[in-house]
């Protein structure tokens, strides 16, 4: 009978084991993940030795106001921002001025809005501010809330909307840049300024750099006191390839590029492009033998002239919005939206609402009686400010609100909100014409109240907790069938 016992007891203690042992393998730890702001401060923020890690962003939104960034310097990993909004971000400094410095490998699905950046010299870029080795940025947006600033040194510095620059390298290598935004404003007293790319390289002691764009749309402004460019601003030893682009910035005596696309570049390709702006003397980018004009037949690029798309002196952003949904551009790999402007459809599909639409918001009672009509930005929350919506009770049941329908979320098109009610019976007579007796108490569909409320714990036990419930019932099944045992034993 021991024998026994000492059976259960080593089963019992098995039982209880299984529920403390690790029940899956540790994380890789080559995988930096960010669900906070005090996450990157504390994983990403001026590091130098994250090598080819992987940080993944889980957070949807990353707000750094008030905090003091600075570069990540030699990341040669994958950045997975999926779909996060990066804001309030403020860098400065007399040089190298990006999230990433002297990087590498994949950036993709991040925004970056209401931010500023600033140096006197070198590489500056909200991205990356300058590249070493294979690139790809691929479904990036920099909202036109976002500065780029050089303030001083005209000899030796690259400005760019999301790669400063590729930086001088033994070997060559690509830049790939595909499904990206920039809609912001880079005002650069430095040498070179690209929407896209700041500048290719300019040293012939180092190897070529080669740059491909595709699928993207410039909305933004590039002013820099040398030639600056829509997309990328030199390039002098290396190849560009421009496929599916769209630029669409600035405008006369705004901060317009000297060419809409790119400058002096080794070689290059260009097909099916479109923009809204020519220099001076109707070229829309420049070769080595000089510029090429939007009316050559193999220069890739078709010019949209705005007077033909909208009424003079309506404002810049009414010109955008119009241009860009003519029937004439038809891009493969971009997302036409009413009321806004052709996107990437790899942007579009994670940061639909961040263009700058305005949506059209109705608050109504349940009979379909408009309470209230507001005007929001696309990505912004509603709320209703009126007073609390009600309903008139009637000879059943009295009223009270409960919630909004459909559930009120970021808004990305118009869009109605209609109330919705509990409903409580009054204390009345009720008869069912069945034989149950009748009753007159109240029947309600409120919330239960701490009066009314019952406090037992009825939820489904579920984890270790499971287990090890199960455990102790088993064993207390078992050992009170062995005191049964025992207890005949003895009788006998």
């Amino acid at each position: 009978m021991k024998k026994l016992l000492s059976l259960i007891l080593v089963l019992s203690m098995m039982v209880g084991m299984l529920c403390i042992m690790p029940t899956s393998v540790a994380a890789d730890e080559n995988v930096i993940t960010i669900a906070s702001v005090d996450d990157w401060m504390e994983k990403l923020n001026g590091k130098e030795d994250l090598g080819n890690a992987t940080i993944n962003v889980t957070a949807a939104e990353l707000d750094f106001t008030g905090k003091e960034l600075s570069p990540i310097i030699g990341f040669t990993g994958t950045f997975e921002g999926n779909g996060v909004v990066l804001k309030k971000i403020t860098m400065s400094g007399e040089g190298d001025v990006g999230l990433f410095c002297t990087s590498s490998g994949t950036y993709q699905n991040v925004v970056i809005t209401e931010s500023t950046f600033s140096c006197t010299k070198n590489w500056i870029a909200p991205l990356i501010c300058c590249t070493c080795q294979n690139t790809t940025v691929k479904n990036v947006y920099v909202s036109a809330s976002v500065w780029v600033t050089v303030t001083g040194s005209e000899s030796g510095s690259y400005a760019g909307g999301i790669i400063g620059g590729c930086a001088k390298s033994e070997v060559a290598y690509d830049v790939l840049v595909t499904d990206c935004v920039f809609a912001g404003t880079i005002t650069a007293v430095g040498k070179y300024a690209g929407g896209i790319v700041g500048s290719g390289g300019s040293s012939s002691s180092g190897q070529p750099h080669n740059i491909t764009v595709k699928n993207s749309i410039v909305l933004g402004k590039t002013a820099g006191k040398s030639p600056s460019c829509g997309f990328v601003g030199y390039n002098k030893y290396g190849a560009v390839n421009m496929e599916n682009c769209i630029y669409a910035g600035g405008a006369e005596n705004d901060y317009f590029p000297s060419y809409p696309f790119f400058r002096d570049n080794k070689s290059y390709t260009i097909t099916n492009c479109y923009t809204t702006h020519v220099n001076s003397d109707d070229t829309v980018y420049r070769d080595a033998d000089g510029g090429v004009a939007y009316t050559e037949a193999n220069s890739g690029v078709v010019y949209l002239n705005k007077d033909n798309t909208i009424a003079e002196g309506a404002d810049l952003i009414e010109w955008k919005r119009c241009l860009m949904g003519l029937d004439a551009i038809e891009v493969t790999g971009f997302t036409r939206r009413l009321g806004d402007v052709m996107v990437p459809n790899g942007v579009a599909s994670f940061a639909p609402f961040i263009y700058g639409a305005s949506y059209t918001v109705t608050w109504a009672n349940d009979d379909g009686t408009v309470l209230a009509t507001e005007i929001y930005e696309g990505g912004a929350t509603p709320e209703y400010k009126g007073a609390t919506p009600t309903k008139a009770e009637d000879d059943t049941y009295t009223y009270t609100f409960k919630e909004w329908s459909p559930e009120v979320v970021a808004v990305g098109s118009n869009v109605t909100y209609t109330a919705t009610f509990y409903k409580t019976r009054k204390n009345i007579i009720i008869d069912d014409e069945t034989d149950a007796p009748e009753t007159d108490a109240p029947v309600t569909e409120a919330p239960a109240t701490e009066a009314n409320t019952d406090t037992t714990d009825t939820t489904e036990k579920k984890g270790c907790g499971a287990v090890l419930g199960g455990g102790a019932l088993v064993l207390s099944m078992m050992l009170g069938s062995a005191v049964v045992l025992v207890k005949k034993k003895k009788d006998e």
